[in-house]
């Protein structure tokens, strides 16, 4: 991490979530997948407040590009 922040600088940006109950690998249960889905959407809505160069527009048009 501190080496590709120092490499990319305000180019780079990590999502990592700790989860308080771990979920193991293959957990394929609604409420699992739910409760991911939940947490992505929170970390985008961050992610969405603190897009000060639009990194996440950039990724949503790279996305829907390919």
């Amino acid at each position: 991490d501190l080496h590709l922040n120092s490499v990319l600088s305000d180019n780079y940006y990590r999502w990592q979530i700790w989860l308080e109950n771990p979920i193991e690998l293959d957990d394929k249960q609604d409420t699992t997948i739910d409760r991911l889905i939940d947490l992505a959407r929170g970390h985008l809505e961050e992610m969405e407040a603190y897009d000060n160069r639009h990194r996440l527009g950039c990724v949503i048009e790279n996305l829907r590009s390919k």
